[in-house]
C-alpha cells in the first residue's frame, strides 16, 4: 500500500476555483479501482497551502489514475489556480513498528 502527499499552493483570487477542483478530483478518485482513501488538509497559518494525502493499494493504481483516459488536461490559455509548482511524494506504508 502507498499514500501520496501532494501540496497545492492557491493563488489568492483563484481560492475558490482550487478547492473546487480539488473536490471534484477527490469524489472522482472514490470509485476508482485501487483508491483507499483521502484526507484534504488547509494549513492553519497559510490558508492558500492545501494539501491531500491520498492511500493507494499500489503504486500501479495510483500511475493509472493519473493515466486515465479523459483526464483533464490544463488549457494552455487558462489562468494558473498555483502560486507555486505542485509538489507531490509517494511513501510505502508499513506496518506499525
Amino acid at each position: 500500500m502507498i499514500t501520496v502527499v501532494v501540496h497545492h499552493y492557491v493563488l489568492r483570487e483563484q481560492l475558490e476555483q482550487a478547492e473546487s477542483a480539488i473536490k471534484g478530483n477527490g469524489k472522482a478518485m472514490r470509485d476508482f479501482q485501487g483508491f483507499v482513501s483521502r484526507q484534504t488538509l488547509i494549513a492553519q497559518e497559510d490558508t492558500l497551502q492545501i494539501t491531500t494525502i491520498t492511500t493507494w493499494n499500489s503504486v500501479g493504481d495510483f500511475q493509472a489514475w493519473g493515466n486515465r483516459p479523459g483526464r483533464p488536461q490544463p488549457q494552455p490559455d487558462a489562468p494558473t489556480m498555483w502560486s507555486a509548482p505542485i509538489e507531490s511524494a509517494i511513501f510505502e506504508v508499513t506496518p506499525e513498528l
